[in-house]
């Protein structure tokens, strides 16, 4: 075992929740399977994909919850990305009977949560045993994949091979129950263009970038929140959670600098959060003409109406540390020149 049952005392109730949910979880999965094989395996990938990179905390979820007010496409929504081997049979009733089972808004920053909002694909991959960062919120302590699963070219053949596979499995098992062309969402692809791009060759990305002093402590939050509320093990001390949000941006950009020029025009667009909350209709009205999308009435009504129902909504208010403002400033400085911070 890669974690040698590592677990903390403190958290075998964790444990013991996997424990009892696994036997459901394997039936299910073996059902589908048996039932929905052929069928996932011979559904298209319905065109164009989108996908919406950008750091964590840059303001993703809010424009993956735009887009996909948009009828024409599709995305995974938490339960799909929570449950990825079994939900073609099982998201009916968990929708139904498991409403209690999630909380109403998420900890780490109040917005609303559910089953059927969209959700982030590396969830899923998580799930289905591939490659992934986020195998750190079970097990912030061990020395597990952790940031060199962030670039997935860089993995052994057959890792690289395996995640491949399940990302396409679980795409085609979306197109199968879906019919639509997806839009996806994960801060892990900021990454990963030139894969994506080699894999979906029509696909198009929108990248979001937020002010780096805004971006550093709410990640931190972030990770923080995720830990105490979902690993197996005690968190870790605060440097290493602040020491491991300093190295991942440059990881994650110094791959999306190489890999974003290779992009057309019409398959790339760039945002700005600060831009997107001040001018929601006319941002995402931008991109839909940047990326040669169908923009419409309806969805300008859509886009205008979230937001008003939004506008009650407070963002959480960081007070930066003197020493970690000037670290971030040197360490994500070229991040802040590259889009007008600095």
């Amino acid at each position: 075992m890669e974690h040698r049952f590592s677990v903390s005392w403190g958290r075998l109730h964790h444990l013991l929740g996997v424990t009892l949910t696994t036997p459901f979880s394997d039936t299910m999965a073996l059902l589908q399977q048996m039932m929905h094989r052929r069928q996932i395996q011979e559904a298209t990938i319905e065109q164009p994909l989108v996908f919406i990179i950008g750091h964590w905390r840059s303001g993703t979820t809010l424009l993956h919850e735009l887009m996909v007010l948009d009828d024409q496409f599709a995305y995974p929504n938490t339960y799909q990305c929570f449950a990825p081997w079994h939900f073609l049979l099982t998201e009916g009733a968990m929708k139904r009977f498991g409403k209690g089972l999630i909380p109403s808004n998420r900890p780490m920053d109040n917005m609303s949560s559910g089953w059927n909002l969209p959700q982030e694909d590396e969830f899923a991959l998580l799930n289905l045993g591939l490659p992934s960062f986020y195998r750190r919120l079970a097990f912030p302590r061990s020395n597990g994949q952790r940031i060199e699963a962030l670039d997935i070219e860089s993995l052994p053949e057959q890792q690289r091979q395996t995640w491949i596979d399940g990302f396409r499995w679980f795409l085609q098992a979306l197109s199968y129950h879906h019919q639509k062309p997806l839009v996806l969402k994960s801060p892990t692809h900021t990454a990963r263009i030139r894969l994506l791009m080699q894999l979906f060759p029509e696909a198009r990305f929108v990248h979001i970038c937020r002010h780096p002093e805004k971006l550093f402590p709410s990640t931190v939050r972030l990770w923080r929140v995720l830990e105490q509320v979902q690993s197996l093990q005690t968190p870790s001390e605060k440097e290493s959670i602040e020491q491991l949000v300093l190295d991942c941006l440059p990881i994650l950009y110094q791959n999306f600098e190489r890999d974003r020029a290779m992009l057309p025009d019409h398959r790339w667009m760039e945002v700005k959060y600060e831009q997107l909350v001040v001018k929601p209709v006319e941002t995402m009205r931008g991109v839909y003409q940047q990326l040669e999308l169908d923009w419409s009435a309806r969805m300008e009504e859509k886009v205008t109406r979230y937001m008003a129902d939004k506008s009650a909504y407070s963002a959480n208010v960081f007070h930066q540390d003197p020493v970690n403002q000037k670290r971030v400033q040197a360490e994500w400085h070229a991040y802040g020149v590259r889009h007008g911070y600095y």
